[in-house]
């Protein structure tokens, strides 16, 4: 599943953005902070059976590349399946797991992204 988010604004907005100097390392942090976040929420609604598919969440930011990831990642191949399953699980956690995540994310993210915008505009007024 692929999140993208696209930023627009006037043309002298645009013009200072060029210098992607000043946003980098707020954006580096916001994806760092939606990586956690996510994944600190897909381990909580996995379902647990025997324990596996919530202790193999793992989450990467890599922002070196063009444009900046960050990805969210179960290390175990029954997770899409499951997520989709509409299985009942017997202990802990619920189904689907990953989407409710995402939401969670997304239900806060103007918080997010005050503090992102906040964050850019204090590096301009440097």
């Amino acid at each position: 599943m692929r999140i993208t988010a696209r930023f627009k604004g006037d043309k002298e907005l645009e013009k200072k953005l060029k210098d992607k100097s000043n946003v980098k390392k707020p954006l580096e942090t916001f994806l760092d902070l939606a990586r956690t976040i996510v994944t600190r929420q897909v381990k909580e609604y996995s379902p647990v059976d025997t324990g596996t598919l919530r202790a193999t969440w793992t989450s990467n930011l890599n922002a070196n590349s063009k444009p900046m990831t960050a990805t969210v990642s179960a290390g175990v191949v029954y997770a899409l399946p499951l997520e989709t399953s509409g299985y009942s699980p017997r202990g802990d956690g619920r189904i689907p797991f990953l989407r409710p995540a995402i939401d969670y994310w997304l239900r806060n993210k103007d918080q997010y992204f005050k503090k992102l915008g906040d964050d850019i505009e204090k590096r301009y007024k440097k």
